[in-house]
């Protein structure tokens, strides 16, 4: 009938067709034929649709949104969203993300912050899809600060997905933020996404990080961005062969981030670890640490080894406690 140009007979028999009392599959062929007779019309129905009580005639509605052209079937989806239920809600979120429209993006920030978990989760994995710089400060952040494991991930895992020329360099961007957790995150995604193109920013991004532990600044620090859970290391390398009895890590601005556990390696030169010197555990936030004998070495690496749930590690001030090896 509607390539005959009865499309107002057709719709007419289509909505009889789709009434809450036809079956499952009379009301899921009603409503395709609604879209194809109606077209962008269609969107009210449709996403009236979602809602249904019949699971079948939900999961057509919501294939077929992802598929009803033009820009207004966008706004309309839009906004429907905020007054739709939770399960509705997370759905439409979904096509929203297939459907790639970028006017969706402040909805989609929106519901990132909504009281739903659910919901939340949803927008996240959304964001993904609409290859946009704007979102790395946001999703960074998220990874870096949620208490969620399962946003923490969705977080991470849009903030590694995201496409287009200038995500990377909006990455590499966050590892100068002031946010110590943010800055791990960032590492994190761009190791994940293979930046090559960013290496430069990464290793500058670290070596002004390690530099914080040795400014003479008791006011700045070096710290791992993420509770200890062990392994986490620092290494240093000296200007010059010296001949090391100790060292002293002092965490007195950040009082709880000292070393739960720690092993300390020294180096003969500035490749590999070299030998374990010592072992031990820190007690409060100045841990002095001295070596059974001197040792001489070029660097040192210091090997945080315990755990503490919510306690960063952190490094202030760091001292290596030495003398000139003396010529020969």
């Amino acid at each position: 009938m509607v390539q005959q140009g009865k499309a107002a007979e057709a719709v007419a028999i289509y909505r009889k067709l789709f009434a809450a009392e036809e079956s499952t599959m009379c009301r899921i062929a009603a409503l395709t034929g609604l879209v194809a007779a109606q077209k962008e019309q269609s969107i009210s129905t449709v996403i009236s649709a979602v809602a249904d009580r019949d699971a079948g005639v939900r999961r057509v509605a919501a294939s077929t949104l992802r598929y009803v052209p033009g820009a207004e079937a966008a706004q309309a989806i839009v906004g429907s969203l905020f007054a739709q239920g939770e399960d509705v809600h997370v759905m439409l979120l979904a096509v929203l993300a297939d459907r790639r429209d970028a006017a969706a993006l402040p909805a989609i920030l929106k519901a990132a912050e909504s009281a739903s978990p659910a919901v939340r989760l949803a927008a996240l994995a959304a964001l993904a899809a609409l290859s946009d710089a704007s979102v790395v400060p946001m999703l960074a952040g998220r990874a870096a600060t949620t208490k969620d494991p399962a946003e923490q991930q969705a977080a991470r895992n849009s903030l590694n997905n995201l496409r287009g020329d200038a995500v990377n360099a909006a990455i590499a961007r966050q590892l100068g933020d002031g946010q110590p957790g943010v800055r791990v995150e960032a590492a994190r995604s761009l190791a994940a996404r293979g930046a090559v193109d960013q290496k430069a920013a990464l290793f500058r991004a670290a070596e002004d990080s390690q530099a914080l532990a040795i400014d003479k600044d008791p006011n700045t620090r070096w710290d791992t961005g993420a509770s200890m859970s062990g392994g986490e290391w620092f290494r240093i390398e000296l200007d010059e062969e010296r001949l090391i009895t100790g060292l002293v890590l002092d965490t007195r601005g950040s009082g709880g981030d000292y070393p739960r556990g720690y092993e300390v390696y020294v180096s003969p030169s500035s490749l590999g670890d070299g030998q374990r010197v010592a072992k031990g555990e820190g007690k409060g936030p100045v841990t002095e640490i001295t070596f059974d004998k001197p040792v001489r070495g070029r660097a040192v690496k210091i090997v945080q080894t315990g755990q503490a749930p919510g306690a960063f590690w952190s490094i202030h001030e760091l001292t290596i406690q030495s003398q000139p090896v003396e010529k020969k």
